[in-house]
């Protein structure tokens, strides 16, 4: 009976510094990329774009679920957009809304690699479980809006991103999109 207790306690130390040492490396990895994480969470909380072509648009946002505007044409844009798209692409479509009813057929059909393609095609009220929303293409309680002819400009800001930036200062991780030590291996 001693050796089967003695065998079971020195697998839970080993249990145990195994686990410790996963939390020392959590820890360290939080510290380290702290100002990295927290220049991240400030950039995903607004969304800037440029485009230009032949498009004519405006729209006024509170949420996809209450905005109005309409939009036709196709143009190339710059992206600094939601959930860290960064790069060029082709946005063609055309939509029309008021507070919550609407029909578009919008998206971006070639892009660089950083930038989503999507469609969204959808006739009625704008639902968040759409997959544009959840795999990251559109923020669904994004605010702002969008201005042009010929050029155009989208300026957005994104609510539950402020609220991952203003947690992430205190080291927590709201949205669960924090730079980690496994993203820099090759």
């Amino acid at each position: 009976m001693k050796k089967f207790l003695m065998i079971v306690g020195i697998a839970g130390l080993l249990f145990a510094g195994g686990a410790a040492k996963a939390d020392t490396n959590r820890i360290l990895e939080k510290i380290v990329l702290y100002p990295a994480n927290l220049v991240m969470d400030a950039l995903d909380t607004f969304t800037v774009n440029v485009g230009i072509g032949p498009v004519l648009e405006a729209r006024l946002q509170a949420t996809s679920a209450i905005w109005g505007g309409g939009r036709v044409g196709t143009c190339g844009k710059i992206y600094k957009a939601y959930n860290r798209q960064y790069g060029l692409g082709i946005e063609d479509g055309w939509y029309w809304e008021f507070v919550s009813i609407g029909e578009e057929n919008l998206g971006v059909t070639s892009s660089t690699a950083l930038v989503n393609k999507y469609t969204e095609n959808r006739t009625g009220f704008p639902e968040p479980f759409n997959p544009v929303y959840r795999n990251g293409s559109r923020d669904y309680w994004a605010i702002g809006g969008s201005l042009g002819g010929i050029v155009i400009g989208d300026l957005y800001i994104h609510p539950v991103d402020i609220a991952d930036f203003i947690t992430g200062i205190f080291f927590y991780d709201l949205k669960g999109d924090d730079l980690i030590f496994d993203d820099f291996t090759w």
